[in-house]
């Protein structure tokens, strides 16, 4: 062999070796964003945070303090020389539609003392179990070098007092300690406005990947996809929101946005995003998206490469695997935190596993809780505010209001009624829970009274009949919650028969062929089977809480303009005969 023949040899040797030893993927730039230190970037990019040296020194020449990196500063991110792993899983974690169910609630149950059935309130759900969960995973994940990421896809505002005061800055403050990773925007994170929602997203140290919200004056994206480096392996990470609730036939949204911002079709723009984030390289794509469980199924028939699809909007409770693409979401209000673990083998993915975690009495994290409850001593100085004047006893105790008309269930079902513009208002005794004595009206009072914090309005269109159906359930529910309180309506309850003689709305026998427009607090709870069945194209859910909508209206109706508040007696919309 000569000497050249002999280098060759060496030369395609040593190219070999580079070759099986070379870094599993590229070297590639992150954009210094708020809040970002080297280890939350090492942690991104390499899946832990012991790495940040690593880009420290990659970097030395434009940082100038290890401690303070400026916003905007294109940092290098070296590959990693560290080997494919062989034998790994990636953990989401990921929950949707919290509508800033930040506080815990008070449920019932039922349990067996001395041998008898009593009922007992306890504490549920809330934020800080939501992190207590977190928490305990993040930690057992820690201890096995498992990698995990918290998602959520949206609607984590707007429908609780406390998180609609602060407008979304408390679960700013909890998501960045909790280390959420990457979360979608929802149509209502633009209902306290634009400027507030780019303040959250400032303030929010995870990624926004929402990438088909664009503001018109700058053509910039809200958000933008992001590519995890972790295990050996990139997962691309984007987000869509609907177009529909930006239809101008059927608004969702305030009117005005639309002069600012504008919505792509998530069809067109998921094609778009998912060729892009291959082509860098992803070998899994996960889309958290807020277009609801039916578009997200189309989502995965129509674009091909999207593996995972994390959805949020419909409130659904679901883990279907459809063609290559598993779709899931946790429900809502907080009740689920959901999980996907993927099993990773030599850098693809092998295997996926879902489910779904309830946090119902889940332990609470003590520093999520501390949190809540300053925030809401804070609140309680705003609760003081007086709104009106009251001539009498505003009567609801359980006693009463769950047998009889009663002024109070008057006074809430004629104000939903007029706020809402309907012909009728129905609303489940069980959501008032005490009297509002004579006097000053604060608004402390209405919560005390009304203090679910689900109790939220359904505006429907039912027919004679159907509205006939409800009553008739509804006579058939005394000393219950389910027994009703209304607005536009008059009829008599027999002991025996129960409705007995005509309906009456607005004073006219009710007509079972004629349609009308009702506002009710039930969706179908307390056994109202047949409201779960009228279809979706009669029915409207709104976030809005019922509490606040009665301290509005108080305010404005008495409050400002000096007059008292005097539902002093019972009208007679509710006859009981024995």
């Amino acid at each position: 062999m000569n000497r050249r023949s002999e280098l060759n040899m060496v030369f395609g040797i040593v190219m070999f070796a580079l070759v099986c030893i070379s870094p599993v993927w590229a070297q590639s730039e992150h954009v210094v964003a708020k809040g970002d230190t080297l280890s939350s970037i090492s942690k991104k990019a390499y899946g832990t945070s012991s790495k940040w040296k690593v880009i420290y020194e990659a970097n030395k020449d434009v940082i100038k303090n290890k401690g303070l990196i400026r916003v905007g500063l294109k940092l290098k991110i070296p590959p990693t020389s560290e080997p494919v792993s062989k034998d790994a899983v990636i953990t989401l974690l990921y929950f949707n539609d919290y509508h800033g169910t930040l506080e815990p609630e008070m449920n019932k149950r039922t349990v067996i003392r001395e041998d008898k059935k009593v009922e007992e309130e306890y504490e549920a759900y809330g934020i800080a179990r939501l992190a207590g969960m977190v928490k305990t995973i993040q930690k057992e994940n820690r201890s096995k070098d498992i990698p995990t990421f918290l998602m959520n896809s949206g609607d984590f505002l707007q429908g609780r007092v406390l998180s609609n005061h602060f407008a979304g800055q408390i679960e700013a403050e909890i998501y960045n300690k909790i280390g959420l990773s990457f979360y979608a925007i929802g149509n209502h994170e633009l209902d306290f406005g634009l400027d507030n929602l780019l303040k959250l997203v400032r303030s929010i140290k995870a990624k926004c990947v929402t990438e088909n919200l664009k503001l018109k004056a700058t053509g910039k994206y809200i958000g933008q996809s992001q590519i995890i480096h972790t295990k050996g392996i990139k997962i691309g990470v984007a987000g869509l929101l609907t177009t529909a609730d930006f239809n101008e036939k059927d608004l969702k949204v305030d009117p005005k946005l639309l002069k600012d911002v504008a919505v792509e079709d998530e069809f067109k723009r998921a094609m778009e995003i998912v060729s892009d984030l291959r082509n860098k390289g992803a070998d899994i794509v996960v889309f958290l998206t807020h277009l609801g469980f039916d578009t997200d199924k189309k989502l995965a028939q129509t674009v091909k490469g999207i593996d995972v699809i994390i959805g949020g909007d419909s409130h659904s409770k679901v883990s279907e695997k459809l063609d290559n693409t598993y779709i899931v979401q946790a429900q809502s209000y907080g009740r689920y935190l959901g999980r996907m673990d993927i099993s990773v083998r030599e850098g693809k993915p092998a295997a996926i596993d879902t489910k779904l975690i309830s946090l119902e009495t889940v332990t609470p994290d003590d520093e999520i809780a501390k949190i809540v409850r300053e925030k809401q001593a804070e609140l309680s100085k705003d609760y003081d505010q007086v709104i009106a004047e009251n001539d009498c006893l505003l009567e609801g105790e359980k006693t009463t209001i769950r047998n009889n008309e009663t002024t109070l269930g008057n006074l809430v079902a004629d104000i939903l009624k007029d706020h809402f513009k309907t012909d009728i208002a129905i609303l489940n005794s069980g959501g008032i829970k005490g009297t509002v004595k004579a006097g000053k009206i604060r608004k402390k009072d209405v919560f005390n009274v009304m203090p679910y914090l689900t109790n939220t309005p359904h505006i429907l269109t039912l027919s004679g009949k159907e509205l006939l159906e409800v009553l008739k359930h509804g006579a058939n529910k005394k000393n219950s919650g389910g027994f009703l309180q209304v607005s536009g309506l008059s009829f008599e309850i027999n002991s025996r028969v129960g409705i007995r003689g005509d309906v009456k709305v607005k004073g006219q026998k009710l007509d079972e062929n004629k349609m009308y427009k009702v506002v009710t607090s039930s969706d179908g709870g307390d056994g109202y089977e047949m409201l779960k069945a009228i279809p979706a194209d009669r029915r409207d859910k709104r976030e809005e809480n019922i509490a606040e909508i009665v301290i509005q209206s108080v305010e404005k109706t008495y409050g400002k303009k000096g007059k008292h508040v005097s539902y002093c007696k019972s009208e007679g919309r509710i006859v009981i005969s024995e």
